[in-house]
């Protein structure tokens, strides 16, 4: 590909610009390297054991054997201290006028401390523990989902201070929200009116019926497919996502989060390796809480997946004003860079 074209993103309705204007290289695209701390433990870091006391109610602790140490931990599940929504809010909606609505604070906002150690990251985490990770990461949206007041959940991981982060510390974090977000719901929409018309799940034709997908991906196992998307909104997103069907991750078993860590492990080792590190935005969309029962069929076109978006270009002017994305490399290019590193 070596002139710009617009392709159609299939989950939003909107436009993405591919504008390949040179022969980028990865040294293009690298970053100023984010080094994790030299010390595995910061005596200030609020997350580190000892400082239990500077975090806020602890939902679930896993690794604690002896209930007299309370510093003795392998992660950490706790309320944010500083929460975009209060669990104790009450749950109104109101039409205010014409034009106005809002709805009540009620929400749920968790902190997932991944590790006692400080200085490790994601993909430098072993198979095992970033397994276990992912099993908190289910189990949390499943407990939540029980709340019939939560519509949708948003488990997130911000990586560096471009993405977000506001501590080193390994961390991700989970808010529940009592309405579905409008990127959701266009995920949603664009699968039910593509299942609607073709009788088949438009994530599951994605990788099963497309002639040049296997250009976009990086790698594959027996349960997972990671790629760039057709129509990548940034330089090298990439989504992760199982090949059988399925709507809800809180539905994995072990094999498949032993897989799914496998498989998120190499990724961003790939990223991390050919972008120097750089700041990302890791995000997961699944099925939001089927207890409400309002989406028909649901189970049947939605198809759950991560989302990793390396925090490499800026969205400026054009970008806000249009809704349109510029990503200056192409899917395929980007994919076949990250394959050189796997």
């Amino acid at each position: 590909m070596n002139s710009s074209e617009l392709r159609k993103d299939p989950f939003s309705d909107g436009w993405v610009i591919i504008s390949p204007d040179r022969n980028f290289k990865p040294s293009d695209f690298k970053v100023e390297e984010i080094k994790p701390e030299i010390n595995s433990y910061e005596t200030k870091c609020p997350f580190c054991p000892g400082n239990e006391g500077e975090t806020s109610v602890e939902i679930r602790a896993l690794g604690r054997n002896d209930t007299e140490n309370i510093s003795e931990w392998a992660i950490r599940v706790v309320a944010n201290r500083f929460p975009a929504l209060k669990i104790e809010n009450k749950l109104s909606f109101d039409n205010l006028n014409k034009v106005h609505n809002r709805i009540g604070g009620m929400g749920a906002h968790e902190v997932i401390i991944e590790s006692p150690e400080h200085n490790l990251e994601f993909h430098t985490f072993s198979n095992e523990k970033r397994k276990e990770i992912l099993e908190v990461f289910r189990e949390r949206i499943e407990d939540l989902y029980k709340d019939y007041r939560f519509a949708y959940v948003q488990l997130f991981r911000n990586f560096g201070k471009d993405a977000g982060a506001s501590l080193v510390h390994p961390h991700s974090q989970i808010i529940a929200v009592p309405t579905i977000p409008k990127r959701g719901m266009e995920e949603i929409k664009a699968s039910e009116n593509f299942w609607k018309t073709y009788s088949e799940c438009i994530f599951c034709a994605k990788i099963n019926n497309n002639e040049n997908f296997q250009e976009r991906v990086i790698l594959e196992n027996d349960e997972f497919i990671a790629f760039v998307p057709y129509a990548a909104r940034f330089a090298f997103e990439t989504w992760i996502m199982p090949k059988k069907h399925s709507s809800e991750f809180q539905n994995c078993n072990p094999k498949e989060l032993k897989e799914l860590s496998e498989i998120m492990g190499k990724t961003q080792t790939a990223i991390a390796e050919c972008l120097n590190n750089p700041p990302y935005n890791l995000v997961l969309h699944t099925s939001p809480n089927l207890e409400n029962k309002y989406l028909e069929n649901i189970q049947e076109y939605f198809h759950w997946h991560f989302e990793i978006i390396p925090r490499i270009t800026s969205i400026a002017g054009f970008e806000w004003g249009t809704g349109f994305y510029i990503n200056p490399i192409s899917p395929e290019k980007s994919a076949k860079m990250l394959r050189e590193f796997i």
